[in-house]
């Protein structure tokens, strides 16, 4: 696995616009 969690900031801004975008 690669450096995981290395941008943790990254995941929470993608969740968010994946919701945004669900919506």
């Amino acid at each position: 696995p690669h450096r995981r969690g290395q941008l943790p900031a990254v995941r929470a801004v993608v969740d968010f616009l994946a919701e945004r975008l669900a919506e």
